[in-house]
């Protein structure tokens, strides 16, 4: 097993509040009118929303383990699904939003993760996850 990371930033023209607002508590709304291709569906199984809920993001639940407003700090578990049981044991993604001049912010995207035992790490679809990412912000912020 090999515990790796990966971390991309992308910068947003949306306002870092606002934005903080919609992907934490309006994804549903969001993800599924900006990328139709990506998001089937996005439910609540458990919880409110904040820590400790259970959110299932088309097939796979993912859990809320952080949602600091203040620091504008938003962290999941995915618990199945994706790459877990594929190729991981463990996925775990940290957003982070950070106010930029001109009322445009900088969103950190980082994904933790533990690979199975028999997988190589360049086996990981880190590029890929990084590039749908970025993918997916652009198409909050209206870029094609």
């Amino acid at each position: 097993m090999v515990a790796g990371s990966t971390t991309v930033e992308i910068v947003s023209a949306v306002e870092a509040k606002r934005l903080w607002y919609a992907v934490t508590k309006n994804a549903k709304s969001l993800f599924l009118k900006v990328a139709p291709e990506l998001f089937s569906s996005i439910t609540t199984l458990s919880g409110n929303g904040g820590v400790g809920s259970i959110n299932r993001v088309d097939f796979s639940p993912e859990r809320v383990d952080k949602r600091d407003e203040d620091k504008m700090v938003y962290a999941m578990n995915q618990l199945e699904g994706g790459m877990v049981g594929k190729a991981c044991s463990s996925v775990k993604c940290e957003l982070k939003f950070r106010a930029k001049t001109g009322g445009r912010c900088v969103i950190t995207w980082t994904c933790y993760y533990d690979t199975l035992p028999s997988v190589i790490p360049d086996q990981i679809k880190v590029e890929e996850a990084k590039t749908s990412i970025i993918a997916l912000f652009k198409k909050v912020d209206g870029d094609k």
